[in-house]
């Protein structure tokens, strides 16, 4: 095969990575949360983000007293993880997929719970204390 050949044949196959990537994204929307005014909780009524009404669901939440972000994902009926969604290995934010999350710059993957899958990363991502009554989902930003 030739170079041309190769390079037409190259793009073509990324194209279709880049699609089918695209189509196992959950839907992650980003709100924004005050902190309480006393405490180093946050707390999420699930019920009032669509986002969460499936399993594999996330919200992204900026704490702008804290300035840092966190993914809230659904991982089973009435289970949910609290994850920092800065990748591990250089830096770069984290997107959530259907299997967990995958990083844009250098490709490490993460599962549900925040740990590595597949590398260059070699820890998993940082994740939050959590605490569940009913509806209400409270987190601990420290």
């Amino acid at each position: 095969m030739d170079r041309r050949k190769f390079l037409k044949h190259t793009a073509i196959v990324s194209a279709g990575v880049a699609v089918q990537t695209a189509g196992c994204s959950s839907s992650m929307r980003a709100i924004i949360m005050e902190m309480p005014a006393r405490g180093e909780w946050i707390t999420v009524i699930y019920t009032d983000y669509k986002e969460l009404e499936e399993i594999g669901g996330a919200i992204q939440i900026h704490v702008e007293d804290k300035n840092e972000s966190i993914i809230l994902m659904r991982s089973s009926e009435g289970r949910f993880h609290a994850l920092s969604p800065i990748c591990t290995h250089l830096g770069c934010e984290v997107k959530a997929v259907k299997t967990g999350f995958r990083c844009p710059c250098h490709g490490s993957a993460y599962g549900e719970e925040g740990q590595v899958v597949n590398g260059p990363a070699r820890e998993d991502l940082a994740s939050y204390q959590i605490a569940q009554k009913g509806r209400q989902i409270s987190i601990r930003v420290m």
